[in-house]
């Protein structure tokens, strides 16, 4: 363990550097620094009120990722001015899954850097970090235990560790400090083996904040550092050691600067060779360190016009330079150009001509802005005026057609919606016709919803929120939101079109659904898609035949031939002669049951007309009704007392199919009639053989056929 810093010259208690080595080795052994990484960790406000708001860590980090990102690490960085969904809001969850995940992905000649700027305490004498949702209560279980994250760091690949701690809470109005406790800082640095410290004062005082740069005076100097001023010998990089002198030295003399401010830093290193943190030579500075106004507030009394509209110029040259921007990065800029238009009336006409310059090339980095960050959400939050144009930056569509006026897109939108409202009320009212049938209505009904919501939308405000946050989240630019409304518009009214074309095919589906239904004896449920089916297609002759034969089997005669009828007055005879044929026949048979002769003989006149000698021949299918429609003809001729013509009809229909009973029932009574008793006994005997009972006609012929014997016995045989 190291020994106990020498009393007049202890150890800080605000900030340190630690640097270790998880296997030492002397400065010759080591090989070049092959990739630089960098967890950086800022919190300025906490869930927990008992832990004071603090003024620049955000700030802190935020300028040390800029100057990172230039000296060639990927850098991570967490702060909690970001969105609180974002992975790298700086939870404790957050915070030790960055760590982790960056631990794991370092090679074995790399440099991880991890830097803190939050607050820090003492848990039975171990130091440990407070992350944003730690809370007093559980701080003993929760917080960030120091010991941990050097484990995690020492457990890596890397052979070179920097930690950066800045652990710090508000201890007076324009200082910062860790703890009262002055333990802290020994805690830390006893657990520390190893380790190259920089501690920014003693444990007896206060780490002072530089108001006007918006920083701790330690950060500043540690940012300077690594821009450059610690490399003294124009060597062209900046070791550990230089940082050291740098910041130590600085420190000393802003001291005596400022009125003789207590603020002693020290520093030690031990067990490491003297790294490189920060090469020029492959990665020069395009953006030198303009820390005071980066992510600070705005404040004209302290920024000059002329170094707003430089600071203005560096960021952008970054803007322009760096391959992939960080949403950080470009923040920065808009930010600083809100600054420099607050100070805008101490520009003067030199500057104006500057910032002209500046403008052009931030226009020009649109498509840039677009890929790093969502404006839309920006503005959300800062709500800027619409003068400020920087905050409604988006790349131009890429070609000239897309380019079209407002009102063209709108009408785009509105017509096609206003056509597909009409659709859904069309087609609403043929389901409903139909009954509520919840899988009709329920497809309909989604899409009326989706047609209410978006034309209710487009005619009130095209522009409507919901639409921009979701297609700012899937990452459209901006010029492509009216494109997209009018082609969704449009494709929304295509495919109600659609369905609406391909009404009658969705009721044929329905009438399937009913004869499947109806052979299964499911009289109800064929009753429902039967119904569904007409109201899809009125004209739908099939399904109203069939609803006419569930009506028959309900034995609702007079609805039978109402559905007969509308079939009929609806069928295509060329391209459904089938249906056509039984059509007419059930309907003539349903009055012949009645003993109307004159209204069934239209009918079964009709279906005899439909009916080809080669048809005949060649469909069983019309052979089968054929014999019933002859049947029922014979019959209407006996009613009509029209023996001879009955006689023949049945006759025919006999040939065609002579196991089937009605016709030989028919005959028997036609034969009866006319006195052939003997011809007439033995029509009924076959009328007895083949009947069945199940048919509420031939069950009343099988009466007749069985008392036909002791009837025609006692009639006398016509000579």
């Amino acid at each position: 363990m190291p020994s106990e810093p020498h009393p007049s010259n202890p150890i800080g208690e605000r900030k340190l550097i630690a640097v270790t080595s998880p296997n030492p080795q002397t400065p010759q052994s080591l090989q070049p620094i092959a990739n630089r990484w960098a967890l950086l960790v800022g919190i300025n406000r906490y869930v927990d009120p008992a832990f004071s708001p603090l003024n620049f860590c955000v700030n802190d980090v935020i300028a040390l990722e800029q100057i990172l990102i230039q000296l060639d690490y990927t850098v991570v960085c967490l702060h909690d001015e970001r969105d609180r969904n974002d992975p790298r809001f700086p939870t404790r969850d957050n915070i030790e899954a960055e760590l982790k995940r960056l631990c794991d992905a370092v090679g074995n000649q790399d440099l991880l850097l991890v830097h803190f700027a939050c607050h820090g305490t003492l848990i039975n004498n171990q130091p440990v970090l407070i992350a944003q949702d730690t809370r007093y209560i559980t701080l003993a279980t929760k917080a960030l235990s120091l010991a941990a994250i050097e484990t995690q760091m020492r457990q890596s690949q890397a052979s070179r560790l920097v930690l950066v701690l800045d652990a710090c809470h508000t201890g007076v109005e324009i200082g910062r400090d860790i703890s009262s406790d002055p333990e802290f800082i020994r805690n830390a640095y006893d657990l520390a083996e190893g380790f190259a410290l920089i501690a920014a004062s003693t444990a007896q005082q206060v780490a002072q904040e530089w108001q006007a740069m918006s920083h701790g005076v330690f950060t500043y100097y540690l940012l300077e550092g690594l821009g450059g001023k610690a490399d003294q010998n124009n060597k062209g990089f900046v070791t550990i050691n230089d940082l050291q002198t740098y910041v130590l030295n600085s420190l000393r003399r802003w001291n005596v600067q400022n009125g003789g401010l207590v603020q002693e830093p020290t520093a030690r290193t031990e067990g490491l060779g003297d790294m490189i943190l920060a090469d020029y030579r492959e990665h020069p500075l395009t953006f030198p360190l303009s820390v005071s106004v980066i992510a600070s507030p705005a404040s004209s009394s302290q920024l000059v016009s002329q170094k707003l509209l430089q600071t203005y110029d560096q960021v952008l040259i970054l803007l322009e330079t760096t391959p992939t921007p960080s949403p950080e990065q470009v923040l920065t800029v808009l930010r600083i150009r809100d600054r420099v238009q607050a100070d805008l009336a101490n520009t003067d006409a030199t500057d104006l001509l500057q910032l002209a310059e500046c403008d052009r090339r931030l226009k020009s980095q649109k498509v840039t802005v677009a890929k790093a960050i969502a404006l839309t959400h920006s503005r959300q939050t800062l709500n800027p005026p619409e003068t400020s144009w920087w905050w409604f930056l988006e790349p131009d569509a890429p070609y000239l057609w897309l380019n079209q006026p407002n009102w063209v897109w709108n009408a785009l939108t509105i017509l096609p919606l206003a056509v597909s409202g009409g659709l859904v009320i069309n087609m609403w009212s043929y389901f409903l016709a139909g009954g509520l049938n919840a899988a009709g209505v329920g497809g309909i009904a989604f899409n009326s919803l989706v047609t209410l919501i978006t034309g209710g939308s487009a005619i009130a405000q095209v522009k409507q929120e919901a639409r921009n946050d979701l297609l700012t989240r899937l990452k459209f630019p901006q010029w492509s939101w009216k494109p997209i409304s009018s082609s969704a518009a449009i494709g929304i009214m295509l495919v109600l079109s659609g369905v609406r074309i391909n009404l009658p095919s969705l009721s044929m589906h329905y009438q399937k659904s009913g004869e499947q239904k109806f052979n299964a004896g499911d009289l109800d449920s064929a009753l429902t898609n039967y119904q569904q089916a007409i109201a899809l297609q009125p004209g739908n002759a099939e399904a109203r035949y069939n609803l006419g034969r569930l009506y028959e089997d309900l034995q609702k005669e007079d609805q039978a031939i109402a559905e007969y009828l509308l079939a009929i007055q609806t069928i295509s005879q060329a391209t459904n002669p089938l249906t056509a044929l039984r059509a007419n026949n059930n309907l003539g048979r349903l009055y012949l049951l009645k003993g109307d002769a004159t209204k069934a003989f239209p009918s079964l006149e009709r279906a005899l007309s439909l009916v080809t000698e080669d048809e005949l021949k060649s469909n069983p299918e019309i052979q089968k009704n054929y014999y019933s429609v002859l049947k029922n003809m014979g019959w209407l001729r006996l009613l009509q007392k029209r023996y001879p013509e009955a006689d023949a009809l049945l006759q025919d229909a006999i040939v065609l199919n002579p196991e089937r009973a009605a016709a030989h029932c028919l005959q028997a009574q036609v034969l009866e009639a006319q006195q052939q008793n003997k011809s007439a006994l033995a029509a009924w005997q076959i009328c007895s053989q083949y009947a069945n009972r199940s048919n509420l006609e031939e069950d009343l012929w099988i009466g007749l056929a069985n008392s036909a014997a002791q009837r025609l016995g006692q009639k006398g045989e016509k000579p």
